[in-house]
């Protein structure tokens, strides 16, 4: 049966010894044969240095991609950052050209020295003035009235009673004026 599987093969005739005349090209061609040997084995370390160069390569090449990436998102970044600080001058600058110069304030430091608005009075002083100035008046209206009516009383006979005098209202200039 296994026979069947593996036919034979004729076996090849020995090796006859070379005749005296192939002798030295005998020693050629096996120093030929140990010389392609070695070349053959020295192909073989430079296909693999080069396999191992290659693989080197595609992971240097792997990592520089990556590398790229992430160097363009920070780059992508750096951009939107430098765009917002960007339209932040422009509306700072904006907010500037609104601001008062210099000049502008010294002017108006010089009227404010000029009116001298701290010497104002308030609306509040300004009532109290008037209604202590309305009853300082009334009251010397009727200190008045009084002297009048001593005087007159003297005069006059007692049966007649003193005139009577109309006199304003302590609350009626209070509003005048006021805003």
């Amino acid at each position: 049966m296994d026979e069947q599987l593996f036919p034979q093969q004729p076996v090849p005739p020995p090796a006859r010894a070379p005749p005296p005349a192939i002798a030295p090209m005998a020693g050629q061609i096996t120093a030929l044969a140990t010389r392609l040997k070695l070349i053959e084995e020295r192909y073989a370390n430079l296909g693999k240095r080069n396999q191992l160069t290659e693989g080197g390569l595609l992971a240097f090449e792997r990592d520089a991609k990556t590398e790229l990436r992430v160097l363009t998102q920070q780059l992508m970044e750096m951009r939107k950052r430098i765009n917002e600080i960007n339209s932040k001058l422009d509306a700072i600058s904006g907010e500037l050209g609104s601001v008062v110069r210099k000049h502008e304030f010294t002017v108006l430091e010089k009227y404010m020295d000029l009116w001298q608005p701290m010497s104002f009075i308030s609306r509040d002083e300004a009532r109290r003035m008037l209604l202590d100035a309305d009853a300082e008046r009334t009251s010397a209206e009727r200190g008045a009235q009084i002297e009048q009516t001593t005087t007159d009383t003297a005069t006059m006979p007692p049966a007649t009673p003193p005139p009577a005098t109309a006199t304003p209202k302590s609350g009626a200039r209070s509003d005048r004026g006021g805003a």
